[in-house]
């Protein structure tokens, strides 16, 4: 007896997952998984953050440190986030952060993951968050944003 990798009807059958007699693809189609929050749409959101509203400290050399907080940056349950961070104009992005505000729900470390992280120009970067949490009150999250620039 071989497996027929072809055949999902063949005879030979793993026995933690296929059930004998139960043919799991009908007609060779695959089915689709099912996803928390079926039938609905997962949001998304931006925010642009600019030069004018972060808190600077000269680092000296040229180098600014850019740091955006505040009620106002924040990611929902269940969302996703993009971000673009600005420096000032005449400055080069540097490096870049991000981080999760405090924790008042005592979640500990939450679900947060950055999807995407990448320069969109010599003075601008854009950091897409993904919150994993489902949509409920406890899952919105507020952060801070990070920015070292040089001229």
């Amino acid at each position: 007896m071989y497996n027929n990798y072809w055949n999902f009807n063949a005879e030979l059958k793993h026995p933690y997952i296929y059930t004998e007699g139960v043919n799991i693809y009908p007609n060779y189609e695959t089915s689709l998984p099912e996803y928390r929050g079926k039938g609905k749409r997962q949001s998304s959101n931006g925010l642009f953050l600019e030069p004018d509203q972060a808190i600077r400290e000269s680092l000296g050399d040229g180098f600014i440190s850019y740091m955006w907080e505040g009620e106002k940056l924040y990611i929902e349950g269940d969302q996703i986030l993009h971000v673009l961070l600005k420096a000032d104009d005449g400055m080069k992005v540097i490096s870049r952060g991000w981080g999760i505000a405090h924790d008042e729900f005592g979640y500990g470390w939450p679900p947060v993951y950055a999807i995407s992280d990448f320069p969109y120009s010599s003075k601008e970067w854009v950091i897409m968050l993904h919150n994993t949490l489902p949509d409920i009150p406890k899952a919105k999250r507020e952060l801070i944003f990070y920015l070292i620039a040089k001229k």
